[in-house]
């Protein structure tokens, strides 16, 4: 039974297989259906299908985190451009 738009991979019961790639995860075309219990194709759809509720994304604490992380590496910027500045600065005899 074909369901249009009812594809397992947006069923929230679907969870995907991933294999180690050689720099990340990489998805795979099947996971395990968590009502069923068995592995299924991304594909599929079922009669159980469960519409997948996006997640809303806390915008403000990404920001604060994106900010914190670029203070930093600010800091560490300035800290290095004294090290060299030290260095360039040797008095002449």
């Amino acid at each position: 039974m074909d369901l249009k738009g009812q594809k397992c991979f947006r069923c929230e019961k679907f969870r995907r297989y991933y294999v180690k790639g050689v720099r990340n995860f990489e998805p795979t075309d099947c996971g395990i259906c968590l009502l069923t219990k068995q592995t299924v194709n991304c594909e599929e759809s079922c009669s159980s299908y469960l519409y997948k509720k996006r997640k809303p994304r806390n915008i403000p604490l990404l920001n604060l985190a994106l900010n914190d992380l670029l203070t930093q590496l600010t800091e560490i910027r300035k800290i290095i451009e004294e090290e060299r500045n030290e260095n360039e600065e040797v008095p002449k005899l």
